[in-house]
């Protein structure tokens, strides 16, 4: 018998996305089935793979651990992002020197804060102004007949004398008050860590045009219009429900919409808690129609859904190259280690971990799954060009 050598299988055929590790067995043994080679079920798959989500968990451990610090931080560097544009603009538009145009930039910045902290106010004073009359009517509801096994479940208390339903005892309204003194003191940090953080980066920014196309260059662009779409859809999406609510007479109109503003920075959660919100109050008020009441719920839900299903992803396709499943992953997790801090950001930061998927050595295959490309195909639309 010849010993002719056996033409190694192509390539092509059996590609996979995971390197193989070519393995010999001695003489006499079984050698491992051929198709789960062919599958990249290798040992070297195996290791790369355990070694990745160990990797994830320390990583999210140590996130979880310096969320005082890179919480701000994240926060300072999306602010930057938004306000170098502006920088930029006014270097180039009014010749002004780097001093000058930061000094506009911050102007520009505080005119937001106090625009925000405007709507604030009024949100806040409408909210006080009729919030009396709101409890007494939800109180006078909750404490009818049919409504026992409701209030237990939810956890009102009931006054022993008259029976009727309780909203804050004296304990909850102590905790509330303690609760509410931790949050505005840790508002207050990680607000004076934001500032910091964002004085220091725009001292160190510079306004010469760079050649893009570097990865820093390249997660700042994404990054940059990630956040400048969702601002200008937000903003879209609270006009649009409070100037609906307020042409039916809704109560607390400002602040639904101001509400709907802010949850929209929240995928997919966010919109839908800003739609059912408005809900207790509508069914609550009495001098409603019965057709405006469905109206001041029908169509918030309706702008909602137009802009987060249709209008807002075909813009943002090139930006995030996510699938929907791997957006909402990553808003449960970050949601997890950061609190709502870290669902706004979960979205750019999965971005961002994409992209760099992307660049790596053997990375490809993740960015696939992060943009649900199961097959193996390289056809993205978060792939184009973003200069």
């Amino acid at each position: 018998m010849s010993n002719q050598p056996v033409s190694a299988p192509d390539e092509s055929e059996n590609a996979t996305p995971f390197p193989v590790e070519s393995t010999s067995t001695p003489s006499g043994t079984d050698s491992p089935p051929a198709n789960l080679i062919g599958q990249g079920l290798s040992l070297e798959a195996v290791r790369t793979n355990c070694l990745l989500i160990l990797t994830v968990l320390a990583c999210g451990a140590a996130l979880s651990w310096l969320r005082p610090v890179v919480v701000p931080f994240l926060i300072a560097l999306a602010l930057f992002y938004l306000l170098s544009p502006i920088r930029g603009w006014l270097t180039r538009r009014f010749d002004a020197s780097d001093n000058m145009s930061l000094f506009g930039t911050g102007l520009i910045g505080l005119l937001v804060v106090i625009i925000v902290g405007v709507l604030v106010w009024a949100c806040v004073a409408e909210v006080t102004r009729d919030a009396d009359a709101y409890s007494r009517r939800f109180t006078d509801v909750m404490s009818g007949p049919g409504f026992e096994k409701i209030v237990s479940w939810i956890g009102f208390e009931r006054d022993a004398s008259s029976g009727r339903v309780v909203l804050i005892s004296p304990d909850q309204a102590r905790r509330f008050t303690r609760s509410a003194v931790e949050w505005s003191q840790a508002l207050l940090t990680d607000t004076s860590l934001v500032l910091i953080f964002l004085l220091f980066m725009l001292l160190g920014g510079t306004n010469k045009r760079v050649q893009s196309g570097g990865l820093p260059d390249e997660m700042a662009i994404r990054v940059r219009r990630y956040l400048v779409e969702m601002f200008m859809f937000s903003v879209i999406t609270g006009v649009l429900v409070a100037i609906i609510l307020g042409l039916l007479g809704v109560r607390f109109w400002l602040s639904f919409g101001f509400l709907a503003f802010v949850f929209n920075f929240i995928p997919t959660i966010g919109p839908t808690v800003a739609t059912l919100m408005p809900l207790p109050i509508v069914l609550l008020d009495d001098t409603l129609p019965m057709w405006a009441k469905v109206l001041a719920i029908a169509l918030p839900a309706m702008v909602q859904a137009t802009i987060g299903t249709v209008i807002q992803p075909r813009f943002q396709s090139n930006t995030q190259g996510l699938h929907p499943v791997a957006s909402m992953s990553a808003l449960i997790v970050f949601g997890m280690l950061w609190g709502l801090a870290g669902a706004v950001l979960a979205v750019p930061l999965t971005a961002v971990i994409k992209i760099a998927f992307e660049r790596i050595p053997g990375g490809q295959p993740y960015a696939n799954l992060l943009a649900g490309r199961l097959d193996g195909s390289d056809h993205d639309v978060g792939n184009k060009s973003v200069g």
